[in-house]
């Protein structure tokens, strides 16, 4: 688990890899189904040509996390078992 605070606001947020999701939906009575590791792989850009360039790097970043499994999303379903 990573613990993004106060990175980002309202400072309570934590980041979960599947494993410690899995735990911690286990102690609550739930079974993961279902898991997928993904972030959206087109990043928008304004005309300016450094804003067109650094989209297009981060684009590429967000395809090559997406193939290995380490991108930003986790999309998770559950169920109680």
């Amino acid at each position: 688990m990573l613990n993004l605070s106060p990175t980002w606001i309202p400072y309570h947020l934590y980041g979960f890899n599947p494993r410690a999701l899995r735990v911690l939906l286990h102690k609550h009575g739930f079974e993961m189904t279902s898991v997928r590791i993904y972030a959206i792989p087109t990043i928008p850009a304004t005309s300016a040509f450094e804003d067109r360039f650094n989209a297009s790097v981060a684009t590429q970043i967000c395809r090559v996390a997406n193939l290995t499994g380490t991108a930003s999303n986790l999309y998770v379903w559950a169920r109680r078992s």
